[in-house]
């Protein structure tokens, strides 16, 4: 009789493969998640969504997953897999982060204008990468020092930095910009002769340029005298 394997399929050696990330996810959370969300799948469904799960939580991509799970990317990205995947990974961070939303960690920051500006510089804002890209960028603006974005963001810190430090930093750029608009120096502009006061077309005795033209005049002439 043959026996089963905990780590035959790529699903359950994916997931032992991941074990030096392991104590970056909350493990008992997640199975809480995986008995509300996941009732009447077969058991093979429950351990590739909960592995692919995990490895979105740790950082990884979706092309990644696939590869370590040895599921098709389409499979993966499509249909039943992504809608259970999307909403696991969604409550995991829901629930590990309490009742506070991104507007509630990042307080002194216009949420979102954050996101408007995600949305306009991001290839794809809507995915689950854009997702996170925007919520660091707000966090960074925040002031919080990259652990601790990590951990709340559920991401490793070398992940942060690698794939998505570059593309929150932008992000934070224009919105200082926006916030902080720099201010140019007026240019003092330098009249031209036209633009002198005049009467009848003549300068005004009054104006400096008449009375250093009469002093030199009297310089001159008086040394000619």
């Amino acid at each position: 009789m043959k026996t089963h394997n905990a780590t035959s399929t790529p699903a359950a050696s994916a997931c032992v493969g991941a074990g030096q990330g392991a104590d970056l996810v909350d493990m008992a959370l997640l199975s809480r998640i995986k008995d509300q969300a996941l009732t009447g799948l077969s058991a093979q469904s429950v351990e590739r969504i909960i592995a692919a799960s995990r490895m979105l939580i740790m950082g990884h991509t979706f092309r990644s997953c696939a590869v370590s799970l040895g599921i098709k990317y389409g499979t993966l990205t499509g249909g039943l897999y992504a809608r259970k995947i999307k909403e696991i990974v969604y409550l995991y961070h829901a629930q590990k982060g309490g009742e506070k939303s991104l507007a509630s960690l990042a307080c002194d920051v216009d949420v979102p204008l954050v996101q408007r500006i995600g949305f306009k510089q991001l290839q794809k804002p809507n995915s689950m990468l854009g997702q996170s890209v925007v919520a660091i960028a707000a966090l960074m603006l925040q002031g919080l020092p990259v652990q601790d974005i990590a951990q709340m963001v559920g991401i490793k810190i070398q992940t942060i930095k690698k794939s998505y430090s570059g593309k929150a930093k932008r992000i934070c750029a224009e919105y200082t910009d926006i916030k902080n608009p720099v201010q140019k120096a007026p240019v003092a502009e330098t009249p031209i002769a036209f633009d002198l006061p005049r009467l009848n077309g003549a300068l005004v005795p009054e104006h400096e340029v008449s009375m250093s033209a009469i002093w030199r005049g009297m310089e001159r002439w008086r040394s000619v005298a």
